[in-house]
């Protein structure tokens, strides 16, 4: 039996007893991570107590634990390896500061959602009005037909240079080009046989060359077909004059399209931007307000780290990350990270031995005093603190009446259920 005073003093034994149990606990299951084993890639993400953030690379170094404390703690804590929560070095004081780090990530993702969700909203405002949709499709409309006609140019221009092709390509539309060599072999071959054949018509030798000339004649006309030249051949020039006449009309005409269009297109670009500026206005001020919000947390994730990582390493200069963009930098500065927290599990892993021991003596000496000064039977160590409440509620300074009154409690509480 205790009184209150002794009771309250043997609460805070108890107390320190399970901690060291907790803390003996802890340093016998707590797996140190091997951070050679991360890939360069997985070397660039935050360090993170969440399990979803860990490395996919992750893993523990179960054979430094082994060497520490013993194959068989080493074998127990690996069998409960998937129990263990990822990053619980960020619980040490070591790495409080980092341990920060999530909140500021969180931060800057909710601040970039909100971001994203105004330029939702922003873009809709402008896809549903109907004026600003029928400029951008008419200035669309004009660059296509520009592009079509500035096609046309080109090609109506590179005719142009090439004089003798425009002729020919007239003619030939018009039936006027020489006719090819195999065609120009019937015409000589057709006259041949018809000059030979008219040679033996039985008249006089002077109607014979008569009608000779005569089918001669006819063949040329033939070959030659002046009815299709309205111009004659002799007028190439002309015909040439006239040909480049049309092209340059034709490219007049297109380029004059194609001012046109650049201007109604200026006239609607200003148009367009005005209301497009009109209709983000609304948005502007809670969107520059994400974009600084997003802005101050970037800052403060980078100004912890650099913070932290020169806390750790001398040969670190904080201007390192300087110029560089938020995603570069951070990763930069996480690669840092990872380095210095394999050079902590290695010092971790050889201190843990000596603090697993003085855990276990701390946790021994406890006992001790416990047993000395135990008012009641060690079964009921456990509910000392419900006992000492007991005491304080009932105003009592008998640990036996307060032990009494919580048995009898319980075993209410066992029947009723």
């Amino acid at each position: 039996m205790a009184n209150l005073e002794e009771m309250r003093e043997f609460q805070k034994h108890w107390a320190a007893y399970r901690a060291g149990e907790r803390e003996l606990s802890l340093l016998k299951t707590r797996l140190p991570v091997n951070v050679a084993a991360l890939t360069d890639e997985d070397l660039h993400l935050p360090m993170l107590a969440d399990i979803e953030a860990m490395p996919r690379s992750a893993s523990f170094d179960v054979d430094a634990l082994a060497g520490a404390l013993g194959p068989a703690v080493a074998q127990a804590a690996e069998a409960q390896a998937d129990d263990h929560a990822w990053g619980w070095w960020l619980q040490e004081n070591d790495w409080l500061a980092v341990a920060g780090l999530g909140a500021l990530l969180r931060e800057r993702a909710s601040w970039q959602a909100r971001l994203a969700d105004l330029d939702t909203q922003a873009q809709a405002a402008i896809d549903a009005d109907e004026s600003y949709a029928k400029a951008v499709s008419t200035m669309s409309s004009y660059a296509s037909a520009n592009a079509d006609d500035r096609a046309t140019i080109q090609e109506l221009e590179a005719r142009r240079a090439d004089p003798e092709q425009i002729y020919r390509e007239a003619a030939e539309h018009d039936g006027k080009v020489p006719t090819k060599s195999g065609h120009r072999v019937v015409y000589i071959a057709v006259a041949i046989v018809g000059a030979v054949a008219l040679a033996f018509v039985p008249v006089a030798v002077e109607l014979r060359v008569l009608f000779v000339i005569i089918w001669l004649l006819l063949v040329g006309i033939a070959y030659v077909r002046p009815w299709t030249r309205p111009k004659g051949w002799l007028f190439k020039a002309r015909r040439l004059k006239d040909e480049l006449e049309l092209i340059d009309g034709k490219i007049s005409d297109a380029k004059s399209r194609v001012e046109l269009r650049e201007r109604e297109t200026k006239r609607l670009d200003e148009e367009s931007s005005a209301r497009r500026t009109e209709l983000l206005a609304p948005f502007e001020a809670p969107r520059n307000e994400a974009r600084e919000a997003i802005r101050h947390a970037e800052e403060s994730v980078l100004d912890l780290l650099r913070q932290d990582i020169a806390s750790r390493d001398d040969t670190f200069e904080e201007d390192a990350f300087d110029g560089l963009g938020f995603d570069e930098a951070f990763a930069a500065a996480n690669a840092r990270e990872w380095g210095l927290l394999q050079t902590w599990m290695k010092a971790y892993v050889e201190a843990l031995p000596e603090m697993v021991k003085r855990a276990e003596d701390v946790q021994a000496s406890e006992l001790v005093w416990l047993e000395g000064h135990a008012p009641f039977g060690k079964r009921y160590w456990p509910y000392t603190d419900t006992i000492v409440h007991l005491m304080e509620t009932m105003r009592t300074d008998k640990s036996e009446a307060a032990l009494k009154r919580f048995l009898r409690e319980q075993a209410e509480r066992e029947q009723d259920a």
